[in-house]
C-alpha cells in the first residue's frame, strides 16, 4: 500500500511538471507565433489605429469573405450551422440570445456564454483570416431579447438574464439625463459581461403619434428632449469621447441606434413618413445629429419610407444626410429584419430583374450602393457575391460596407480579446443594478391628477387592489402575463419572482389586501366587475391597475383609438361609484384616453377624469421593480418624480396639434396664440407635454438671464427660482424646469409658436434656484431652398422670448433676449 501510494504521488508530480513545461512552451510558442502574426498579419496589432487595421485586413480578403461579413444571420441559425457554413470564411454577426443548438442552454447564462466562447474560438481558429464574429444583443432597456420571452411563454425556468429596467417611455418621463446614461452604462456592462459586443440602442426616433405600438420604445415626442437622451444614451452605451474609429473599453458596447429615419411619424409600424423637409430636419433628424456629435457608431435603417424613398435604399437618407451632412462618415449602417427583401414589397426593387441571379439581387444592389453595410436576416446580401462577379455592382461598395463592419469589431476589441471570462457574469443583476431599476421607475412615474390632495394613501385598514395589471393570480403567483406587461417588449426571459407587481408590493405592507381582477385587458367580458365592486366596499381606498398587455401595445400592436382597451373603463367607472378614494395606475406603453369623443358612454370628452375621488398615475412600462416603486409613491414613501415626455391628446383626432410644441405653427387669419377650434371639441390636450404633479406644490417665483444678449456661438445662462408653497415633509420632491422659446425676430420659414429649448431637474426643499444653460444654437432651425435643393442651419439674429415653465401649458415667467 505504501509503495503503490508513493508511486501514485510521483506520477502526479511528473504530470504536473510536464503540464508546467507544456504551458511554458505554449507561452513561448505563442510569443514567437504572435510576433510573427503581427508581422504577417498587421491587422492583429492591437496598438495600430483602427483605420489601418481595417485597411490591412480588407486588402487580404476574398470576395466571399467580404460578403459573408455583411451578413447578420437570424435566430434560426445556431452555432453548429455557423461553423458548417461559415467556418472557413468567417461571419459578420449573429444574435447572442439564441446561439446555442441546445435550447435549454440559451436561458442559462453560464451555459450560453460558454457556448458563445466555444463558437468564437472555433471560428477564429478555423477561418482563414481569423476574423471574430459579432454577438448582438437587444439593449433597449435590458440585456437580451429572448425568443422564448417573445413567444409569451409563461412557465420558462432559468436564471434571470439581465436587469430589466423601465422601458424608454418611462425613462424619458424622468427628464434626468444622468439617470438615462447610468441605465445605458449598466445595460452595456451586463451585456459585455454576458458576451455581447454590439447593442441595438439607443432608440432615438421622435414618436409623435401615440397610436403607434412602438411608442413605448421611445423616449418621447419632442426633439430637444430626445436629443438630450440620444447623447446620454450613446455615452452610457459606448462611453464618452468615442466615435467609429475609437477603441471601446471592455465594459461598453458598439452602439447601433434605431430606427433611421422618421420612424415615429406615422400611426402604425412601417407607416410612410410623408413629412415636410422642415419637419424632417427640425424634428425627426435632430436627435440623430446629437447622436453623431456625441460619438455614435452605428445606425439601423427603419422599416418605412420617407417622402417616397424606402429607408433601406435611399442614398439621400443614408449617405447624403447621415454620413455627409450629419457627419457619421465611418458609421456602420445595418438593416432592420428582412427589409432588403421588402424592397420588392415597396415595388422599388424587381425580383426578376436579373433572371440568372437570386431574387434579392436588385434590392441588395440598391441597398449596398445607398449605404447599407449589413443585412439583418442574412438572406439578401449573399446575392452580392454573384452580382460583383458579373459586374452588376462595383466592389468598392462591398469594400466600404465590409470596412464599416470590421471597424466595429476592432473597436470592440474582438480581435484582441475574443473570449469573455465566465466570472464576469457575477455583475449581472447586482443589488446596485436592481436598485437603479427601481429609482428609474420612481423618477419616471407621472402623477397626472390628484384632486384635493387625495394621495398619498395611509397604509392602514382594508385596501382593494383591482384590475387586470394588478398582479398574478394565486395559481401562478410569481410569473404571469402581468409580469410581462410590467416589463414590456424587448425584455429577457422573465424568471419566476423577478418582476414585482403592485399586488406583490401592497401585500408587503401592514394592511388588509383584497384582490379582484375584474376584467381582462382586451376583453369585453364584464362578468367579474361585480366581485371587484364588492371587494371595494368597506375599503379605505382602491388601487385599480389598468393599461396595456404586450398584445395591445408593442411592435405590430398599433391602434386606431386611444381609449383604455377592452372593458377596463367599465371597471373603473363601477368602482368610482362606490365612493371610496380611487387611484388608477396605468401600466401602459402609450398615452390613453378615458372615454374620448362627445358620445362616449362614460360622458363626453373624458368626463370620467372630473371625478373628485379619482387620482391617476401613469407608470408606463415600469420594469421589474415597478411594483415597489409605484407602491412607495401611492403610500407616500417617495414623491412621484416624472413629467410627461409625450402629451396625452384629448382624442385620436388631436394628435400633433395644440399642446405638442413642435406641431403648432403660426397660422394666418387668426391670432397666432389661438388656433381655429374644431366644432366638436378642443385641441387642448388632456395632459400637456411636461406635465407632472408632486405631493409638494412648487411654483416659479423668479426668472432671469445672466446676460440678455449673446452671440450666435454663445449661450444664455438662466436662473429659475423655485418655492415649495405646499410642503410635503415625508419625502423630498423634484422639479423639472422647462425653458421654451418663441421667436420675435423675422424668420426665414414659418416657425412653431413655442419650442422646448432646454430643461433641468433638481431637488428642492422649501426654496432654491435651478440653473439652465441654453446655447443660442439651440434656438436655430434648418431651412430648405426648393430651387437649389440646399439645406442650411441658421440662427436668426434678433429677439426671442424665453419662458420658464413647469409644463408646456404652465409658463409663468419670461424674459426677452437677443441673439447678436
Amino acid at each position: 500500500m505504501h509503495d503503490s501510494s508513493l508511486k501514485r504521488r510521483r506520477r502526479r508530480r511528473r504530470r504536473k511538471r510536464v503540464k508546467k513545461m507544456r504551458t511554458a512552451l505554449g507561452i513561448a510558442s505563442c510569443l514567437v507565433t504572435c510576433a510573427a502574426m503581427s508581422a504577417d498579419r498587421p491587422w492583429m496589432d492591437p496598438s495600430a489605429p483602427i483605420p489601418e487595421r481595417v485597411k490591412a485586413l480588407v486588402s487580404e480578403m476574398t470576395l466571399e469573405e467580404k460578403v459573408n461579413q455583411l451578413l447578420h444571420v437570424w435566430v434560426n441559425v445556431k452555432d453548429k450551422d455557423v461553423l458548417s457554413k461559415f467556418g472557413k470564411t468567417g461571419l459578420g454577426a449573429m444574435y447572442i440570445q439564441d446561439l446555442s443548438s441546445n435550447s435549454t442552454c440559451n436561458i442559462v447564462p453560464e451555459c450560453r456564454l460558454a457556448a458563445r466562447n466555444a463558437l468564437q474560438q472555433k471560428l477564429m481558429n478555423e477561418s482563414r483570416l481569423g476574423i471574430p464574429i459579432t454577438f448582438i444583443t437587444e439593449s433597449l432597456h435590458s440585456n437580451y431579447n429572448s425568443p422564448e420571452r417573445a413567444k409569451g411563454m409563461k412557465d420558462m425556468e432559468g436564471s434571470p438574464l439581465g436587469t430589466i429596467f423601465p422601458m424608454p417611455i418611462t425613462q424619458g418621463s424622468s427628464w434626468n439625463t444622468s439617470l438615462i446614461e447610468a441605465v445605458a452604462s449598466t445595460i452595456a456592462l451586463e451585456a459585455r459581461s454576458s458576451g455581447a459586443d454590439r447593442g441595438f440602442s439607443p432608440e432615438i426616433q421622435v414618436t409623435t403619434d401615440p397610436r403607434f405600438g412602438r411608442m413605448q420604445e421611445n423616449f418621447g415626442a419632442d426633439p430637444t428632449l430626445v436629443s438630450a437622451y440620444a447623447r446620454s444614451g450613446v455615452w452610457g452605451t459606448s462611453g464618452k469621447g468615442g466615435g467609429p474609429n475609437v477603441y471601446l473599453d471592455p465594459n461598453h458596447l458598439v452602439s447601433e441606434a434605431k430606427h433611421y429615419a422618421a420612424y415615429g411619424f406615422g400611426d402604425h409600424d412601417g407607416a410612410p413618413a410623408d413629412v415636410s423637409i422642415s419637419k424632417l430636419y427640425n424634428v425627426y433628424l435632430r436627435p440623430w445629429k446629437a447622436y453623431v456629435e456625441a460619438g455614435g457608431r452605428g445606425a439601423m435603417a427603419a422599416h418605412n419610407s420617407v417622402n417616397g424613398d424606402p429607408c433601406h435604399s435611399s442614398s439621400w437618407l443614408l449617405t447624403k444626410i447621415l454620413r455627409e451632412e450629419l457627419g457619421c462618415t465611418d458609421c456602420f449602417i445595418g438593416t432592420d429584419f428582412n427589409d432588403i427583401n421588402n424592397l420588392v414589397v415597396f415595388n422599388t426593387a424587381n425580383s426578376t430583374k436579373y433572371p440568372n441571379h437570386p431574387a434579392a439581387t436588385d434590392g441588395s444592389i440598391q441597398a449596398v450602393t445607398a449605404g447599407i453595410d449589413q443585412d439583418m436576416g442574412g438572406t439578401a446580401f449573399p446575392s452580392l457575391l454573384q452580382a460583383v462577379q458579373d459586374n452588376l455592382v462595383n466592389v468598392t461598395f462591398i469594400d466600404r460596407a465590409v470596412s464599416n463592419v470590421l471597424r466595429t469589431k476592432f473597436a470592440a476589441g474582438l480581435f484582441d480579446h475574443p473570449i469573455t471570462n465566465l466570472s464576469r457574469l457575477s455583475v449581472v443583476r447586482s443589488p446596485a443594478h436592481i436598485a437603479l431599476a427601481k429609482e428609474v421607475a420612481v423618477q419616471g412615474t407621472v402623477l397626472l391628477q390628484n384632486p384635493g390632495g387625495m394621495l398619498p394613501f395611509k397604509p392602514t385598514g382594508k385596501i382593494a387592489v383591482l384590475g387586470p395589471n394588478a398582479g398574478c393570480p394565486s395559481d401562478t403567483p410569481t410569473l404571469c402575463d402581468v409580469s410581462n406587461n410590467m416589463v414590456g417588449g424587448y425584455s429577457p426571459t422573465v424568471a419566476p419572482g423577478q418582476v414585482k407587481t403592485v399586488l406583490d408590493s401592497v401585500k408587503e405592507l401592514n394592511v388588509n389586501v383584497v384582490y379582484e381582477k375584474g376584467v381582462d385587458i382586451d376583453s369585453f367580458d364584464v362578468s367579474g366587475i361585480a366581485a371587484a365592486v364588492n371587494a371595494t366596499k368597506g375599503a379605505q381606498a382602491a388601487i385599480v391597475v389598468l393599461g396595456d398587455s404586450t398584445n395591445t401595445c408593442g411592435e405590430g400592436s398599433d391602434r386606431m383609438e386611444l381609449d383604455v382597451p377592452g372593458s377596463q373603463l367599465d371597471l373603473l367607472s363601477a368602482v368610482l361609484k362606490v365612493g371610496v378614494p380611487v387611484v388608477a395606475v396605468m401600466i401602459a406603453g402609450r398615452p390613453s384616453t378615458f372615454g374620448e369623443g362627445r358620445n362616449s358612454k362614460y360622458g363626453p370628452h373624458n368626463a370620467m377624469l372630473s371625478s373628485p375621488n379619482l387620482a391617476v398615475i401613469e407608470a408606463w412600462r415600469p420594469g421589474e421593480q415597478g411594483g415597489p416603486a409605484i407602491v412607495d409613491i401611492i403610500f407616500g414613501k417617495r414623491q412621484p418624480g416624472g413629467s410627461l415626455s409625450a402629451p396625452f391628446p384629448r382624442g385620436s383626432g388631436n394628435i400633433n396639434t395644440w399642446g405638442v410644441p413642435w406641431f403648432h405653427e403660426r397660422q394666418g387669419d387668426y391670432d397666432w396664440k389661438t388656433p381655429s377650434l374644431p366644432i366638436d371639441g378642443s385641441y387642448d390636450p388632456l395632459f400637456c407635454f411636461g406635465h407632472g404633479l408632486r405631493y409638494s406644490v412648487f411654483n416659479i417665483t423668479g426668472f432671469g438671464a445672466k446676460s440678455e444678449s449673446v452671440s450666435r456661438g454663445g449661450e444664455f445662462s438662466l436662473s429659475v427660482d423655485i418655492t415649495e408653497t405646499v410642503p410635503y415633509t415625508k419625502a423630498s420632491g423634484s422639479v423639472v424646469v422647462q425653458i421654451y422659446y418663441s421667436q420675435l425676430t423675422t424668420s426665414k420659414r414659418v416657425r412653431d409658436v413655442t419650442n422646448l429649448a432646454g430643461f433641468a431637474k433638481g431637488i428642492i426643499s422649501s426654496s432654491g434656484t435651478i440653473l439652465v444653460d441654453i446655447p443660442a444654437s439651440d434656438l436655430g432651425y434648418t431651412t430648405w431652398d426648393g430651387t437649389t435643393g440646399k439645406h442650411e442651419f441658421t440662427v436668426d439674429q434678433g429677439q426671442y422670448i424665453l419662458y420658464a415653465c413647469l409644463s408646456s401649458c404652465h409658463c409663468t415667467h419670461n424674459v426677452t433676449v437677443t441673439v447678436l
